[in-house]
């Protein structure tokens, strides 16, 4: 876990926990201003010793009045932990959404993947058998020596006149059975 991380808190919303301590600490102001304030209520009574029963009513006042303001910002803080809880349950809701939405384009993508390596395959083979089917036509002659200046349909009319092989027309590299196709 992050540095961040361990001083958040596990599994708490960022910033609740100092929601959560700045209520605390604004109840413990109101503690210590009620508590600097009673030993003057109290000695304002002691002074005058007047009517006990009017101070116990102050008193009583003002700490009823601290507990609401306490209890008050204590209630505050499970709204703050839904209104964080349910803002995240949103966001993890939208990227459960995503991640599914990014899973079917992956699956897409294999089967296009697939497809186009099958049809790779097809094509090479049909280039393959393309190529073998156009090298039967053609004749190669061996053991002629290269010369600049040579013309191929000279020497294998040249080659064809020695062999006796009749040649109707030797035109192009197409010579079928003996005899030129053209």
């Amino acid at each position: 876990m992050s540095d961040s991380g361990a001083k958040r808190g596990r599994g708490r919303p960022p910033g609740i926990l100092k929601k959560k301590k700045d209520a605390l600490d604004n109840a413990q102001q109101i503690l210590t201003s009620l508590t600097r304030s009673l030993p003057n209520v109290a000695t304002a009574y002691t002074e005058e010793d007047s009517d006990v029963e009017s101070f116990s009513e102050a008193l009583t006042e003002n700490l009823d009045s601290a507990t609401e303001r306490i209890f008050t910002e204590l209630n505050k803080i499970p709204n703050e932990f839904k209104k964080a809880i349910d803002r995240h349950t949103k966001e993890i809701e939208s990227l459960k959404l995503e991640n599914t939405e990014l899973k079917d384009m992956y699956e897409t993508l294999q089967l296009k993947i697939v497809d186009l390596e099958t049809s790779r395959d097809k094509q090479a083979e049909e280039i393959n058998k393309n190529e073998r089917f156009s090298r039967r036509n053609n004749l190669r002659i061996v053991g002629i020596k290269y010369a600049n200046d040579e013309n191929c349909l000279d020497i294998a009319r040249e080659v064809f006149r020695k062999l006796g092989m009749l040649i109707a027309g030797l035109s192009g590299p197409t010579v079928m059975g003996g005899l030129s196709t053209v």
